[in-house]
C-alpha cells in the first residue's frame, strides 16, 4: 500500500501480535465510512436499540450481510488487502461489525483472544471512527501474547493495564490497529460521556486449519450451555409454591 513499509509492518506483526496503523483512511475515505455507517442507523430502529446499557447493546455483526457497500469494502476493499499482505495469505472472509462503547457503560470486554477453540490463524482491522483513550474504553493488546497457548475462555485471568506488555490501544478517528487472532485483548468500561466507534472487520488465513479437536470443543461448550440452562430452570422451579 501507498506510503507503507509492509515488510516492517509485518515483522512487528509477527513480533507484537498487532499494529498501529495512523492514518489508515484518508479524510475522504473516513467521511465516507462514517457517512454510510450513520445511515445504516437511520434505518428500522436501530440507532435507538443502541442506546440501550444491556451487555453488547453497542455491537452490530453482520454489517457485509445487510449492505453491499460493507460487503465489498470487506471483500476487496483496502481492510482486506492490508490483512491479506500482513499475514501473507489468501483470506477466508469473515465478517464486518461496528462497535459502539456506550458512555457510562458498566462493563467492559473481559479478556480473550478471536480463535477460541481451534487456534487457527487469522486477524482483526479495527478502524476507529472517534478518538479513543483509557477514558472512554480503548482497547488493551497483551504484546506477545500470540506466541503463548491459553484457555479458550472468554475471561482469562492476570490480564489487566498493569500486566508486563499490555499496550492500551488509543487511536484517531481513522487510525487503525490489525490484531491476530491469538493475541490476547480486551477493553474497560466506557466511564466518558464520548462515544467510542469503531468498525471492524475480520478474516482467517485461508491456509490456516487450525488445531484439531474445534467439533469436541463446540460439542462441549453446547453441552455446558445446555446444562447450565437446566440447572437454572431446575431451581426456578423447585422454588414455585
Amino acid at each position: 500500500m501507498n506510503g507503507l513499509d509492509v515488510a516492517q509492518l509485518r515483522a512487528d506483526f509477527r513480533r507484537d501480535g498487532y499494529v498501529i496503523l495512523p492514518g489508515f483512511l484518508n479524510a475522504e475515505e473516513l467521511t465516507e465510512l462514517d457517512t454510510r455507517i450513520e445511515a445504516f442507523l437511520d434505518t428500522g430502529n436501530i440507532r435507538e436499540a443502541m442506546k440501550s446499557k444491556a451487555k453488547f447493546a453497542g455491537t452490530i455483526k453482520g454489517l457485509d450481510r445487510k449492505d453491499e457497500w460493507f460487503s465489498a469494502l470487506l471483500n476487496q476493499g483496502k481492510p482486506a488487502q492490508m490483512v491479506s499482505q500482513l499475514l501473507e495469505d489468501d483470506l477466508d472472509t469473515g465478517t464486518a461489525a461496528l462497535f459502539d462503547r456506550i458512555p457510562g457503560e458498566d462493563e467492559g470486554i473481559q479478556p480473550h483472544f478471536d480463535s477460541l477453540g481451534h487456534r487457527r490463524d487469522g486477524a482483526t482491522l479495527w478502524i476507529a471512527l472517534d478518538h479513543t483513550s483509557t477514558e472512554n474504553g480503548c482497547l488493551y493488546y497483551a504484546k506477545g501474547s500470540h506466541k503463548q497457548k491459553y484457555e479458550s475462555v472468554v475471561g482469562l485471568p492476570n490480564f489487566d493495564e498493569s500486566t508486563p506488555g499490555a499496550m492500551p490501544v488509543q487511536l484517531k478517528p481513522g487510525d487503525a490497529a490489525v490484531h491476530s487472532s491469538l493475541t490476547v485483548h480486551w477493553s474497560n468500561p466506557n466511564q466518558s460521556e464520548r462515544s467510542r466507534r469503531g468498525v471492524t472487520f475480520f478474516y482467517w488465513a485461508a491456509s490456516s486449519k487450525g488445531e484439531k479437536g474445534w467439533l469436541d470443543y463446540k460439542k462441549q461448550a453446547s453441552m455446558a450451555k445446555k446444562q447450565a440452562s437446566f440447572a437454572k430452570k431446575t431451581a426456578r422451579n423447585s422454588e414455585s409454591p
